[in-house]
């Protein structure tokens, strides 16, 4: 007869229990020794990654800072060359074409051995004094609108295309003299005020072709009619030399001075 339970088995399953709680036990405290192991595996990887990302970083901004000093350098270089090239140039350029010593607002002159012939050739015929050629390059071209002589001058060695100096023959002489005269009363008179001014100082036309001028059969001015036309100033003592001169007309106009000659 059966009166209970078996004491031998009620053990046995107390002791299987026991060995089942220690082995989930041991497995718990596996599996939390593993995790731990891999958080800080996963940690190291996690700081080499930031070391390798930190050190490209470095490493570019290094490069970075060299590509700017290269560049700088390189920019540096490049502007001393080309100023050395372009003062070098400059020199150059200097030494093949020096600068002209005469103003730039002063009148240009024609070569001054022509137009210091050309200079006295005129003080000799119209018994006149005119200030040293050299004077010219030096003065102010205010004063130098002053000196209908000097200007005439300079016309005839530099724009003049008609006449020749020196003279080839009588004839040239005759066309040089009555040419000055002209370009001299055309200064002395304000001619670009004129009323009709027309072929006066053009370089390539006769001076018998001139507005108001007429000349005789030798080519020599005889007569000078300008009446009404707005002539300003003085008549120059040179129209008095005009050799073939007949007739002048010059009335009303703003004139003064007086006509002298043979």
């Amino acid at each position: 007869e059966e009166t209970g339970m078996n004491p031998v088995s009620n053990s046995n399953n107390s002791n299987a229990d026991l060995v089942d709680a220690e082995l989930i036990d041991e497995e718990a405290d596996r599996r939390r020794l593993q995790e731990t192991l891999e958080g800080v595996l996963h940690s190291q990887d996690a700081i080499q990654v930031v070391d390798v990302e930190a050190e490209d970083k470095l490493k570019r901004e290094r490069q970075r800072r060299n590509l700017l000093i290269y560049l700088g350098i390189g920019i540096v270089l490049t502007v001393v060359i080309v100023t050395v090239v372009v003062v070098s140039l400059q020199k150059a350029q200097e030494s093949l074409n020096p600068p002209t010593e005469m103003p730039s607002s002063s009148p240009t002159m024609a070569p001054t051995t022509r137009i210091s012939a050309v200079q006295m050739y005129i003080e000799d015929k119209f018994e006149v004094t005119i200030p040293h050629i050299e004077d010219f390059a030096s003065m102010p071209a205010e004063e130098f609108s002053m000196l209908p002589r000097a200007r005439a001058i300079q016309w005839l060695t530099e724009e003049d295309t008609t006449t020749t100096f020196p003279f080839e023959s009588e004839e040239d002489e005759y066309a040089f003299y009555d040419r000055y005269v002209a370009v001299v009363f055309a200064y002395s008179t304000a001619y670009t005020a004129w009323n009709d001014n027309t072929n006066w100082l053009n370089g390539t036309v006769s001076t018998c072709d001139w507005f108001g001028l007429s000349c005789n059969d030798d080519g020599r001015i005889s007569v000078i009619d300008l009446a009404s036309q707005n002539l300003r100033g003085t008549i120059p003592s040179e129209i008095g030399f005009l050799e073939d001169l007949d007739f002048v007309f010059l009335f009303r106009n703003e004139l003064t001075g007086t006509l002298l000659g043979d």
